[in-house]
This record gives C-alpha cells, structure tokens and sequence, in this order.
C-alpha cells in the first residue's frame, strides 16, 4: 500500500529525477536510508519509475491517438496484443462507447500510418478502431504533479 510519505518522495522525484536522497530526506523530515528504501521498494513493486522521454518541443515523433471498440469479451486479450506493437505508448480501458484508448507513437507519419494500416487495425478481435493525429503538444504527461509536498517541503 502507497503512503502519503511514498506520495511525498515520489512527488519530490517528479520535481527532479535525480535529487539526492540527503536533500528528499532533509525536506521530509527523514532519514536519508528510510527514503532511498522506502523509493527502491516503491520500484520494486512497479508503483514508481522514472523514464525518460522526448520533450513536447521535440519533432522526433509523430503522435496519433486512437478509440477501439472490441467484439464482445476480447477487451483485454486486444489489450494484450495491441501492447505488443512498438508504436503503442499507452493503454486505458475505458468506460463507454469505446473499449480501449492509445496513444501512438512512430519517428515519422510514414510509420504511423503503416502500423495503424498493417498492424493495428488487423488485430484480432478489434471491431472497430477510430484515430485522431496530433498535431501540436501543449501540455503532456510529465508536467502533471501529485501535489504530495507542500510548499515549504518544495523549496528544501
């Protein structure tokens, strides 16, 4: 189980990746070990990881998001295929008209349109898929904080 001490260093990591153990720990209030193991154990269990990833300022990548509807009771075996594809950086499944959401990403349109082309609307058990491309990114995923640290705790 995740605590609010757990929320707090992950909160502190999100602020700067590679903060040291010393200063999360000074502004927590914590000894420099009980954080660092309290984060190693948060790790282990996969409920915290730090990756990088292309910036939103970044013309590296094309991105596309796409709606898909599965024939009855194939939800999470499409899930499971569609994690296989390597342009496929996320997966939720959603509630409503819609099975499954992803967001899609390739080096170029060209590759985007071949793997939603050949790969991913050729997937067994998919009924109905609808895509949008991106056009321009304003905000992403890494910008969003768990607002864990108050802002004192911020600022050590």
């Amino acid at each position: 189980m995740v605590s609010e001490l757990d929320y707090a260093i992950v909160h502190a990591v999100q602020l700067s990746p590679r903060v040291p153990w010393t200063q999360v720990a000074a502004s927590l209030g914590m000894s420099e070990r009980v954080v660092a193991r309290r984060w190693d154990r948060l790790v282990e269990a996969g409920e915290a990881w730090v990756a990088p990833a292309p910036g939103p300022a970044s013309e590296a990548y094309c991105a596309a998001f796409a709606l898909v509807r599965c024939q009855p009771g194939e939800r999470l075996a499409v899930a499971d295929r569609l994690a296989e594809l390597p342009e496929v950086a996320s997966i939720d499944v959603t509630v409503g008209d819609w099975d499954l959401q992803l967001d899609l990403v390739a080096r170029s349109l060209d590759a985007l349109g071949e793997s939603l082309i050949h790969r991913l609307e050729h997937t067994a058990g998919l009924q109905r898929v609808e895509t949008a491309l991106g056009s321009r990114v304003y905000r992403e995923g890494s910008k969003w904080e768990l607002q864990s640290l108050d802002p004192e705790q911020m600022r050590a």
